[in-house]
């Protein structure tokens, strides 16, 4: 009997990585490799919720398990039948499930397409998207068990002739005429409800998009007696908007809830059996598993350890080359956004998390897109949610908010926060001039360096904010940023023990002969203070023997420079040691 979580390949046993097959039927018929997730099926079924909700990241699986649930209860799709599908699945061996194959109306819709500028566009795609749907229902639309009314009505959707607000209860009509012609409810299934609220956010119509929003979802899913159960996918949830005003009856399952943890993601065992296939060998005899645990592991839903399955399926279709598959799948543009709109309180903890280290944060799991422009812990929920980071020892507050530890967690997204951070400054800075401000530090000119960063300052110091009890940090966590440019030349080290204290940050060179750099900063009101204090900041480097560190790796020559700043002005004093 196949376990939950097996794999099931092709007709000849090969691996055929179903790299951007989202439809469960093609899947089957081409003879692509799937990792079976037929048990969320019976899952589903056991739930008493008439409607849940399911948020995971982008390409975690949520469209394909869809797929998977409607070509399930539906007995054809697209006019193929799907009797036959599910016997080489786990779900096979499970007749109390076994008996809903092919017994449901379905009504199946994504919204993943729907991105464009304007909500005219985007009421027109949506138009599409629905009278797509009602075509693929056209037998209802003649059948004798609808009033005249409402065969008329379903063919004016159908045509693309309905009015904005007869889209908006469109999904509930559909629910009502097929338990009319069907004598069943429907079950409906909705993936990506939110990349509506995404494109809407970015482009300025959110307010017009969260009301039509608002209807649709309300009406389909609010006291629905047409409609025998629905579960909806998305990245986030969206609740102060009121898109599920009222509704008492759903069931929320987030990337921190036990249930539904294990069908979204690869487990340890899939990932094992995949790379057999791969190699026919052990995956620990060539060190493959290994590595493919930095690059795309890390995940935790719940309580269960899962890959990236978007990651693993291009990086075994490219016969194991480690690359970011995922982090380039999209523009980032909702991360970008947030990260930029709370880059001082950002810069401070990003370092701790870009060093492997963890944070604790309060998560809210009722974020919202109008909140994100507010920075602080709403960032922090939106980057978890979307997968950017993971998080660990959940618990919950009288308040709602659930304290987690966060990190991030592989590889392949420790990359996307470099890159990012390195874009935060060549964004104000043309691309050369970041360079040349890095070589001049690092050829020891300090008088350009000093220019340089001065000429930064002025042109970006509107975007930061350095009040607070510890203004000093936000200046740690500015050159921090700048340093990351130097990733592959030098180890950038901060907050570190050596000699008798902590210096702020070293540099360590990676090749022979290169110029080793400890630095101490201090933060001044006055800017006339600025040479004495930077002269402090030097002689502590050398009073408590900073350098000692670079000294343990050989490092020839070490540069030892102490930084003041006061607002938009630094303050610089430097010396070498052999």
């Amino acid at each position: 009997m196949p376990s939950a979580n097996t794999v099931a390949t092709s007709s000849n046993g090969s691996l055929k990585p179903p790299v951007g097959i989202s439809d469960f039927g093609e899947l089957y018929r081409e003879g692509y490799t799937f990792v079976d997730k037929s048990l969320l099926i019976r899952e589903v079924l056991e739930d008493s919720a008439k409607v849940t909700l399911i948020t995971r990241p982008r390409r975690f699986g949520k469209t394909l398990n869809l797929s998977m649930l409607h070509h399930f209860f539906a007995s054809e799709v697209n006019g193929h039948s799907t009797r036959k599908m599910f016997d080489w699945l786990a779900v096979s061996h499970h007749p109390q499930v076994m008996e809903h194959q092919g017994r449901h109306p379905v009504i199946f819709v994504t919204l993943k397409d729907i991105k464009e500028k304007t909500f005219r566009d985007t009421s027109t795609k949506l138009g599409e998207v629905l009278a797509s749907l009602y075509d693929r229902h056209r037998d209802v639309g003649d059948s004798p068990r609808l009033s005249d009314r409402q065969r008329d009505d379903f063919q004016l959707i159908r045509n693309r002739q309905a009015s904005v607000t007869m889209l908006a209860n469109s999904l509930k009509l559909l629910c009502d005429y097929l338990y009319a012609h069907h004598g069943t409810p429907p079950i409906l299934l909705i993936d990506e409800y939110d990349s509506p609220m995404h494109a809407a956010y970015s482009n300025g119509y959110f307010d017009d998009m969260a009301g039509f929003m608002r209807g649709l979802l309300g009406a389909a899913l609010k006291d629905n007696s047409s409609l025998h159960k629905a579960i909806v996918t998305g990245i986030l949830r969206v609740s102060k908007e009121s898109l599920f005003s009222g509704l008492n009856n759903i069931e929320v399952n987030t990337v921190l809830s036990p249930e539904y943890s294990r069908w979204f993601g690869f487990t340890e065992h899939d990932l094992m059996v995949l790379l057999l296939l791969l190699s026919r060998e052990p995956p620990e005899s060539d060190g493959i598993g290994e590595r493919i645990r930095a690059w795309y592991n890390g995940y935790r839903f719940g309580e269960q350890v899962v890959y990236n399955p978007w990651s693993i399926l291009s990086c075994l279709k490219h016969d194991g080359l480690m690359q970011p598959y995922w982090v380039n799948t999209s523009d980032n543009a909702l991360l970008k956004e947030a990260m930029g709109s709370a880059v001082a309180e950002v810069k401070r903890e990003l370092e701790k998390l870009i060093r492997g280290n963890t944070l604790e944060k309060a998560i809210d799991p009722n974020l919202v897109f109008s909140d994100l422009d507010r920075g602080g812990d709403v960032l922090w929920s939106l980057l978890l949610f979307t997968g950017y980071l993971t998080a660990s020892e959940p618990r919950s507050d009288h308040l709602g908010y659930i304290t987690c530890q966060v990190r991030i967690p592989n590889q392949e997204v420790l990359g996307l926060y470099e890159r990012n951070i390195k874009e935060w400054f060549t964004d104000k800075m043309s691309t050369q001039g970041y360079a040349e401000l890095l070589t001049s530090l690092l050829a020891g000119n300090l008088d350009e360096f000093k220019a340089r960063l001065e000429d930064y300052l002025r042109d970006s110091m509107s975007l930061f904010d350095t009040s607070g009890h510890h203004p000093e940090k936000f200046y740690h966590g500015l050159v921090l940023g700048l340093m990351c440019g130097l990733k592959d030349t030098h180890v950038v080290y901060s907050n570190r023990e050596s000699g008798y204290g902590r210096y702020d940050m070293a540099l360590l060179p990676k090749a022979d002969g290169r110029l080793g750099l400890v630095m101490e900063f201090k933060r001044v009101d006055d800017p006339a203070q600025l040479e004495s204090s930077a002269e402090q900041a030097l002689r502590q480097i050398d009073e408590r023997w900073y350098a000692a560190e670079l000294r343990q790796y050989s490092v020839a020559q070490v540069l030892k420079i102490g930084m003041a700043f006061s607002g938009k002005r630094v303050g610089i004093r430097s010396a070498r040691s052999q």
